[in-house]
């Protein structure tokens, strides 16, 4: 009872990590590419790229401090960061100006910080609308979060009323599946504990 009470108290503080990065060995050739670079370059490792369609340059300017100033982007990278745009872009070298800006469309490099990714992604869908495009680690992330968040919902929705239909009809007592149900939310709970712990041990 006593483990049970405190497991309910700090289950509230069990984060889920949805950074799939994260769960990758010390030892995977991506981990140690990002270690090096991270070394190698001051600015933060670009993480998410955002494309805007059918915008010219200035647009494209003003959609870059927009994201800017968006709370939890540390830095955006564009055609003006690579070359001076100030002088006709047929004069600059084609390869590089095709990297951020191709027929009259925008490709923005993004560095999204660590934290709430899905209120960062929705700031910028909010800034760019949902007929242009963002891919990356950032939005892969959020994305799996937002799923987890609901299929867990759906889920229990569909297979609670079922093991407990389960339950009634292959057990000798209504009182059984109570019993049954206590045990497994006990257990649920006291392992969220044990996280808890163990994350405070290892920080």
């Amino acid at each position: 009872m006593l483990l049970t009470l405190l497991a309910t108290i700090v289950q509230f503080g069990v984060a889920v990590n949805y950074n799939m990065v994260d769960y990758l060995p010390e030892d995977a050739p991506s981990v140690k590419a990002m270690e090096i670079m991270e070394e190698e370059f001051e600015g933060a490792v670009p993480n998410t790229r955002v494309m805007i369609h059918d915008v010219t340059i200035q647009e494209a300017l003003g959609y870059k401090e927009k994201l800017s100033e968006i709370d939890g982007v540390s830095d955006v990278t564009w055609l003006d960061d690579a070359i001076d745009i100030k002088t006709p872009i047929e004069m600059a070298d084609e390869e590089t100006v095709e990297s951020y800006y191709k027929e009259n469309n925008a490709l923005f490099s993004l560095s999204i910080e660590k934290g709430d990714k899905v209120a960062v992604t929705d700031a910028i869908y909010e800034v760019i609308g949902e007929d242009n495009a963002m891919a990356g680690e950032a939005l892969d992330t959020a994305t799996s979060q937002k799923m987890a968040g609901q299929e867990s919902f759906y889920a229990a929705l569909l297979l609670v009323p079922i093991i407990i239909i389960i339950l009634v009809l292959s057990t000798n007592s209504w009182v059984e599946p109570l019993f049954f149900l206590t045990a497994i939310g006990v257990s649920v709970l006291i392992n969220l504990e044990l996280i808890f712990f163990l994350e405070k041990y290892r920080s």
